[in-house]
């Protein structure tokens, strides 16, 4: 009841404060400003029809910001041809967003054409302000508002118009203009126009993406403009499944900062320290100091007491979307965001004699972000950069369930990381270190020693490490035992249907070696499939690889295909049998760009074993490396898919002549064939063999962390 009052109470005290932060919000009507130069929408443009989706085509797409007497004003006007049923319900609605805590909204119209009359939709909508906190279920509040108008009477063959300008910038960025502006859209737009204007004694830098197109600049008497106008605008389409850091679409990026320098200079200005560290948190710290005798231990130590008492709840009102809060207070209250943790863990490492920064990524660009021109608003994350023993540390305070010695602790890897201290000027490489244990290794022994008739039994042993470890130690606080104990036991259902747990599942966790063991003890009824005569057959098809083997539902494409990056799985397959096995040894290797795979196959007395080792080298393809690598896959799948076959029969028996190997190029789905491959002929008696047979991709991916 107690903790039920307490989180009752912590809710009650977010609410007050974003309530707080809304006082007053809300809009104005009122004409466009002076500064803004109106530009009339095409209303008799010609709609390409064979390229409309979702039922609109945008006639005009306007966007004004304009820098003057330290305020920025953003204007946007937007014009669209209501084309079909499906567009009605997207031009019915008009929702725009803003922050009441530093931003003025200011409606100019909105209005309704139809056959060659304007009616204001102002005067009929339904207005509404709505605070709809759509971070929330990221445990994010950043108090913005939404003013939402539901319009009436809209038809197809409707053109919509409405224009309104937002005034106000972030105060953490201290007056500075930074955007980042799209310059087309998935769907077509008849006219694009791009406006940015600040004071001419003041930089504006810019850079394009993906386009040819270049702004034109001028100077006025007081201003100095940036603009594009583009017509016509064509939709661009892309293939999905393209790695985080993939944007094809053209976009221009404007800042005031001159070099990475001026960003890491205003980023030390707001994580500078002004108050004493309260009594409290130098206990905290002297009670690690005390239990953690060497350099290695405290900065472990620390690491885990910042990512698991200290809970990831951002408050990201106004100037809190990039100012951190003071330590003492995020260690008083146990929650804060990326830049809260961040700081606490470095200002308690710190207070130990150890050097540690913040550092600013992207989770999104990762080592791509050195593309961009510098920006606080290149970055969406902050880790923090530790030094020790003459190399530096990437850990991530907002990780949770990590174990290890600072050798084996998980690191955040982002590619690029702009430390935050005073004289840095550009970015860092953060190094991932070769790994030489898989993140996954997997041990599966089918006891086939009963015979065709009894049930299979399979003992699976997985041994997990980095970040797949910690991965499972949060699915088994989430899941209940019994829970995991399905999931578990459903991953093989697809292959074995008639698969039975026959003990409760075991979990060992060397916490110091961040080493994760799942052992799983299963029965299979029917693992024996009757295929005639004295013949049967078992599916021995390795799951775990196969999920590693993606390609791309859209083959054709001209953006990278993402690949999970970085995997590293080491799979022990061996099948033990009182008759043994008549199997010839076999060795595959493959290596591309993107991955590495290694297979073998081998005897020993009454076992079959069965190896394989998948490595990502790079998490996508290069659409001109694609055909390579979907080959190379499908070469994989071809190798890795067969079947055990066993006779049951006392004498030598023939077997069917299209058993044997096929010629190069002729394998059995390239003919259309279904039945698999022999590869090795069954020489007498109850000895097994094996065949190959290809089967549809399956894309799962780490089974226990799911």
């Amino acid at each position: 009841m107690k903790d039920g009052i307490v989180v009752l109470g912590r809710v009650l005290l977010i609410w007050c404060i974003l309530a707080g932060s809304a006082h007053g919000a809300s809009y104005t009507v009122a004409p466009a400003e002076a500064w803004i130069e109106y530009r009339a929408a095409s209303l008799g443009a010609t709609v390409p029809d064979n390229d409309i989706s979702s039922g609109v085509y945008y006639l005009l797409l306007d966007r004004q910001i304009r820098k003057e007497h330290g305020a920025i004003s953003d204007y946007r006007h937007q014009v669209k041809r209501v084309v079909n049923q499906q567009g009605v319900d997207r031009s019915a609605t008009l929702s725009i967003d803003f922050d009441p805590g530093y931003q003025s909204l200011v409606l100019h119209k909105v209005t309704r054409h139809r056959d060659g009359e304007v009616s204001d939709l102002l005067k009929t909508s339904d207005v509404k302000l709505l605070h709809r906190e759509e971070e929330m279920e990221y445990r994010i509040y950043n108090g913005m508002r939404t003013l939402n108008l539901i319009f009436k009477d809209i038809r197809v063959g409707d053109t919509v118009e409405y224009s309104y300008t937002i005034t106000g910038e972030n105060p953490s960025f201290y007056g500075k203009l930074y955007r980042s502006l799209y310059l087309g859209w998935s769907v077509p737009v008849h006219t694009f126009r791009v406006r940015i204007s600040v004071p001419r004694e003041e930089p504006l830098y810019h850079k394009i993406f993906n386009s040819e197109l270049r702004p034109k600049e001028t100077l006025d008497t007081s201003m100095h403009h940036l603009e594009l106008l583009i017509s016509p605008v064509p939709g661009y389409r892309f293939a999905g499944e393209t790695p985080r850091w993939s944007d094809p679409y053209p976009s221009i990026q404007v800042s005031q900062d001159a070099a990475w320098k001026d960003v890491v200079n205003w980023a030390v200005e707001h994580h500078q320290r002004t108050q004493p560290l309260a009594e409290a948190l130098r206990g905290r710290i002297e009670s690690i100091k005390l239990s953690a005798k060497t350099p290695e231990e405290r900065i472990v130590k620390t690491l885990e007491f910042v990512q698991d008492e200290i809970r990831y709840l951002g408050i990201e009102i106004g100037e809190g979307s990039h100012v951190p809060t003071d330590p003492s207070v995020i260690y008083e209250r146990r929650f804060g965001d990326c830049k809260d943790k961040s700081l606490l863990y470095c200002t308690m490492l710190q207070e130990m004699g150890i050097k540690a920064w913040p550092v600013l990524v992207s989770t999104w660009q990762r080592d791509k972000v050195t593309r961009r021109i510098p920006s606080p608003a290149a970055f969406n994350h902050v880790i923090t950069a530790v030094e020790h023993g003459g190399q530096l540390f990437w850990f991530d305070p907002t990780a949770t369930h990590e174990r290890g010695r600072l050798d084996v602790r998980t690191q955040a890897y982002y590619g690029r990381g702009l430390i935050i201290r005073p004289g840095e000027d550009s970015f860092t490489r953060i190094i991932r270190p070769e790994r030489s244990v898989p993140d996954r290794q997997v041990f599966m022994n089918f006891d086939l020693g009963s015979g065709v008739d009894e049930p299979a039994r399979l003992t699976v042993r997985t041994i997990m490490t980095h970040g797949v470890a910690n991965d499972f130690r949060y699915s088994l606080e989430k899941k209940s035992r019994s829970g995991m104990e399905e999931h578990l036991r459903d991953y093989y259902t697809s292959v074995y249907s008639g698969i039975d747990v026959e003990k409760p599942f075991e979990v060992s966790d060397d916490e110091m070696r961040n080493e994760i063991i799942l052992l799983e003890h299963y029965t299979i009824r029917d693992f024996w499939e009757h295929e005639g005569d004295s013949l049967y057959g078992a599916d021995l098809y390795p799951r775990e690889v196969g999920g590693c083997l993606d390609t791309p539902r859209v083959v054709k494409r001209d953006v990278p295909f993402r690949l999970t990056h970085p995997t590293h799985l080491r799979l022990l397959t061996t099948c033990t049998r009182t008759s043994g096995w008549d199997v010839s040894p076999e060795k595959f290797h493959k290596e591309n760009k993107a991955m590495a795979f290694d297979y073998n196959v081998t005897t020993s007395g009454e076992k079959l074993i069965l190896y394989y080792d998948y490595r990502s080298t790079s998490d996508h393809v290069a659409p001109d490396d694609l055909p390579e690598y979907i080959k190379d896959v499908d070469m994989i799948r071809d190798t890795i898919d067969f079947s055990i076959v066993v006779s049951t029969a006392d004498e030598e028996e023939e077997l069917p002549s299209f058993w044997g190997r096929l010629p190069e190029g002729a394998g059995p789905f390239s003919a259309g064939v279904g039945v698999g491959v022999i590869i090795s002929f069954c020489l007498a008696g109850i000895a097994g063999w094996v065949r190959r047979g290809r089967r549809a991709a399956t894309r799962e991916v780490f089974r226990p962390g799911v």
